[in-house]
């Protein structure tokens, strides 16, 4: 797992990031302990390091669900003030449009993003 020449930082960051990949693409933490110490780490570092990359996964995963969150508020408003808008304009007796369609698109964005929130 260490190449030639790099340093240990290196090296513990590569940890890091393969530990964190490969629990959010679904190993669970045992294996990947299993597989660092297969590769001649001590099994009381390699717990560690699978913990902190499950950290790093989960508040990466709360990051992602927040700004999908955010982007489906914003559907929703734009929706609200587009149909708002036209409705306002409509009042005399015209028609209105009502935004469905960013509605339903900024509704699933908020239930993506409590997912991903919430599986963070």
């Amino acid at each position: 797992m260490a190449e030639k020449g790099a340093s240990q930082e290196d090296v513990l960051s590569n940890m890091l990031q393969y530990a964190a990949v490969a629990i959010a693409e679904g190993k669970s933490k045992r294996v990947v302990v299993d597989e660092f110490v297969q590769d001649g780490v001590p099994e009381d570092m390699a717990e560690q390091i699978v913990q902190q990359a499950n950290s790093y996964k989960k508040s990466e995963f709360r990051k992602a669900g927040i700004r999908t969150l955010l982007i489906g508020v914003g559907f929703v408003v734009a929706g609200a003030v587009v149909t708002g808008i036209t409705y306002s304009a409509a009042s005399g007796g015209g028609t209105y449009v009502v935004t469905t369609g960013l509605f339903l698109v900024g509704a699933w964005n908020i239930l993506k993003g409590l997912f991903r929130m919430a599986k963070g």
